[in-house]
């Protein structure tokens, strides 16, 4: 699949965070992963969105707060021109719900 539209954001606590469109399975979505060590090594990929569809998402923005909290906005075409944000959807991070931005 194609990988495009990457984004990068640093957290407070020096790990580096990497988000990107990813069409490994067909239908666009979004993934995620970090670096402890300054982009040396990554943890393993996954796909942020907790209930895939159908839609593409596309276009990822990323940014990095304190204690690893990192959030994660991209459009999604289930609607035409659809944002939704996971709350901290972040590798090792407990993720939150996905909340719809109207």
């Amino acid at each position: 699949g194609h990988q495009r539209n990457p984004a990068i954001a640093y957290g407070s606590n020096g790990d580096v965070y990497a988000t990107w469109e990813d069409g490994r399975s067909g239908t666009p979505r979004i993934w995620v992963t970090r670096s402890e060590d300054d982009g040396t090594t990554w943890a393993e990929a996954h796909a942020v969105d907790l209930a895939p569809g159908t839609s593409a998402q596309r276009k990822p923005t990323i940014a990095a707060g304190d204690d690893g909290f990192v959030v994660i906005a991209w459009q999604d075409d289930a609607r035409g021109i659809d944002h939704r944000v996971p709350v901290g959807a972040a590798v090792g991070a407990q993720r939150g719900d996905e909340v719809p931005h109207q």
